[in-house]
């Protein structure tokens, strides 16, 4: 893999290459680098000023697709995937949603040929402990690598790395952040992550499908309230992913 830094600036918006549509995935990663802010800053939405701190930008779904040329379903299963790999946090209310790009400094913190390499050294020591508390954090509210109470020992014990775990995991957080009182035991991660796997290997669901209608089961109001399992979401997925292509022709 090639080492070293590139210059970016952000005139490049300006190019008529940047206007092509749809974006590519990795072209919409840079465009949310570039929009956001270098430097902690305070702006008005509406009749209130919000602030915003380095690395983090303010937009919505809405400005997004008109960035983007994408669907509304694409722009949601992007910033989970985002989410998911731990490169965004993404806080959304009823006026906008903010983004705060995880490790903004390892992109931005270039001074001079000497010490990028240093910076980014120091900066890449330091995700790895923070990730490592949040792994940390994860497992003490909601995973755990033991399987489930009263299943067979020949169920499959997923690691916390493998995506069918990790859905199951954004299941689970999604609905804590809905329902703070919620209570999950530990245990049903993996239950929830069987769940997942079944859904890939013996439904033959892509994972970009899966986690396009995992988002939607989660921000639709009538199916928020009845998907709370993976169980649940695998039995109705045929049905959710109809609702989800319904919705995002309207």
């Amino acid at each position: 893999m090639a080492e070293g830094y590139i210059k970016l600036y952000r005139q490049i918006v300006s190019n008529w290459m940047w206007s092509d549509r749809p974006f590519a995935k990795g072209q919409a990663w840079i465009d949310l680098m570039m929009q956001a802010n270098h430097k902690d800053a305070k702006f008005l939405l509406g009749n209130e000023v919000e602030e915003a701190s380095r690395g983090q930008l303010i937009t919505s779904e809405k400005k997004l697709m008109e960035r983007w040329g994408w669907s509304k379903t694409k722009v949601r299963a992007f910033l989970s995937l985002l989410e998911r790999e731990q490169m965004i946090v993404k806080k959304t209310d009823q006026k906008k949603t903010v983004l705060t790009l995880c490790n903004y400094s390892v992109f931005q913190d270039i001074q001079t040929t000497e010490k990028p390499q240093k910076d980014h050294e120091e900066t890449t020591n330091r995700p790895q402990k923070d990730t490592n508390k949040n792994d940390k954090n994860d497992k003490k509210d909601i995973s755990s690598p033991e399987p489930p109470s009263g299943s067979s020992r020949k169920t499959p014990i997923f690691d916390a790395e493998s995506k069918p775990y990790k859905c199951a995991v954004y299941l689970a957080n999604k609905i804590k952040e809905r329902v703070p009182d919620k209570k999950i035991p530990a245990q049903f991660m993996q239950t929830w992550a069987h769940e997942m796997d079944k859904l890939n290997r013996i439904d033959g669901h892509k994972w970009e499908d899966i986690a396009a209608v995992l988002d939607f089961s989660q921000q639709d109001k009538f199916w928020s309230k009845q998907i709370l399992s993976g169980g649940n979401l695998r039995k109705h997925f045929d049905r959710l992913y109809l609702n989800m292509q319904e919705d995002e022709t309207r």
